[in-house]
């Protein structure tokens, strides 16, 4: 019943709004993020990013970096969203120091489209 002394938190107003306050927590474990976003790396790039029948929208992020972080659920939603007609790939630039040069990336979170 409703007297059990439990209030909901006032700032919780919208399912948006829960999941901008989980991100964080939800983040660190990079396992959980969607089904549909692809880890690619320096091995993998060409085949998965350059190479896809599909267009690739890549995000060039970092553990450290925290825009990256706020930027990933929007990312999760555009990848369920956009299942079949679009591919989302990551690209953890200090784990896979070479392709970021080839594309001139200078500065995280860098969004690239590639059709």
């Amino acid at each position: 019943h409703s007297d059990d002394g439990f209030v909901e938190p006032a700032t919780v107003n919208s399912d948006s709004d829960a999941a901008a306050l989980q991100a964080p927590e939800r983040l660190n474990q990079e396992k959980v993020m969607s089904g549909n976003i692809v880890n690619v790396t320096d091995a993998s790039f060409e085949q998965d990013v350059l190479k896809s029948d599909v267009p690739v929208l890549v995000d060039y992020w970092a553990e450290w970096c925290g825009p990256c972080k706020m930027i990933a659920p929007v990312l999760e939603e555009i990848a369920d969203e956009y299942d079949g007609k679009l591919k989302v790939c990551k690209l953890n630039i200090d784990e896979n120091e070479q392709t970021p040069p080839k594309f001139n990336i200078r500065g995280i979170p860098t969004l690239m489209l590639f059709k």
